[in-house]
């Protein structure tokens, strides 16, 4: 068994309110050497929760996992706070999770009260599963009977009354993450901030600043007279 690890994302950017000055911030959390990897890693299985005690948790966008052990299944979620999913990435999940046997199914779902809407996103799990399939029936048959036996354990397990597929045509379901608007409490932020590092990304004002000064620099340069310099 493998010995478990707080992977991070470092493709998106966590959006954050700054303490210090209430302004909506972006930047990354990055792993490091320098922080307490097992305190982080015990920090953010805490986190998980198992079945039916999905259904009291708060709404909003989860990531899941279903895993079996001796065919009996166990479906684990935690609630995303982050944009960059720190803690609950898929590979976090299955990791944290080593007691509840091999990971069989794994995606995202939004949660409104006893209602939620999932799909196949994973691109650690799912996507290999379905790119070893060459036929696009094929393909699309295992998307079907996934989507039915997961809605039926997320009934079963989870005890949710109304669940439906992010069908928006394509093979793993709408993504959901990317059009999440996500914003880091500052609890949350200085909880990370005990296991990981941040490093912030410049701002938007700043950034709009410069290209302001850019445009004028550049009209100032089309207006000048030929032979001036």
């Amino acid at each position: 068994m493998s010995t478990p690890f707080l992977a991070v994302k470092t493709v998106r950017n966590t959006e954050y309110v700054d303490p210090s000055t209430g302004v909506r911030s972006r930047g990354q959390f990055k792993v490091t050497r320098e922080k307490p990897m097992t305190e982080g890693i015990a920090y953010f299985a805490s986190q998980i929760r198992r079945n039916e005690e999905l259904l009291t948790e708060p709404d909003g966008l989860y990531t899941w996992i279903l895993k079996k052990k001796r065919n009996q299944p166990t479906l684990i979620a935690a609630l995303t706070r982050s944009k960059q999913e720190v803690g609950t990435l898929h590979k976090n999940l299955d990791d944290f999770t080593p007691e509840d046997g091999t990971l069989y199914a794994a995606g995202e779902f939004q949660k409104i009260g006893t209602t939620i809407q999932f799909n196949l996103q994973s691109g650690t799990y799912m996507k290999a599963t379905f790119d070893r399939i060459k036929d696009e029936r094929e393909k699309m048959a295992l998307r079907d009977r996934f989507t039915a036996e997961i809605t039926g354990e997320f009934k079963r397990l989870a005890g949710f009354t109304e669940v439906t597929f992010a069908e928006d045509g394509s093979l793993a379901g709408r993504p959901m993450i990317n059009a999440a608007n996500i914003v880091t409490t500052p609890e949350n932020f200085a909880k990370y901030s005990e296991y990981l590092k941040f490093i912030p990304k410049e701002g938007g004002a700043r950034r709009k600043t410069k290209r302001r000064r850019r445009t004028h620099a550049t009209r100032a340069r089309s207006h000048r007279k030929p032979g001036r310099r």
